[in-house]
């Protein structure tokens, strides 16, 4: 039998609030740095997947390719990334650290680690890994989008 019962409404709200103030923590530790929100976030990114294509990137971030070339223009400027041609993909650009950037990136990883650490300061280590497996398997659950039923025609022909 499913279960019928909503779940608390505040729940999206505090993973939100839990992940804005995580992102205001980290802004202030890499202030120093020299670079803004959107270009640690492709810094961050792309220690996930260096290599991957540009697009790719943009898609992961939820920014339009244009902006986020013009993000790795600025990168690229600075002597921290580099794109290179995809070998079997003419059209297609890939990006990589240079070894200056890759620097950059294990500064990153560790004020990152600052800010988990103070994130989850007082927190047992089995509840951490708790939610560590319940976050996984919520983003598991909502990245599984082929089991959600296709709208209807008839909403769509009334704007829901």
């Amino acid at each position: 039998m499913m279960n019928t019962k909503l779940p608390d409404p505040s729940l999206g709200f505090l993973i939100n609030d839990v992940a804005r103030l995580m992102r205001r923590d980290f802004n202030q530790r890499v202030a120093g740095l020299g670079l803004t929100q959107a270009q640690w976030r492709a810094m961050v990114n792309l220690a996930r997947d260096e290599g991957c294509r540009q697009t790719d990137l943009a898609a992961v971030m939820e920014i339009a390719p244009i902006t986020l070339a013009r993000l790795v223009d600025r990168l690229q400027e600075s002597g921290l990334v580099e794109r290179r041609q995809h070998p079997a993909d003419r059209r297609a650009v890939q990006l990589y650290y240079t070894p200056k950037g890759r620097r950059l990136q294990e500064k990153l990883r560790d004020i990152a680690r600052r800010t988990y650490d103070r994130a989850l300061g007082g927190v047992a280590a089995a509840d951490r890994d708790q939610l560590l497996r319940t976050l996984h398997g919520i983003r598991d659950n909502l990245a599984d989008t082929a089991t959600l039923p296709a709208p209807s025609r008839r909403a769509h022909a009334h704007g829901r």
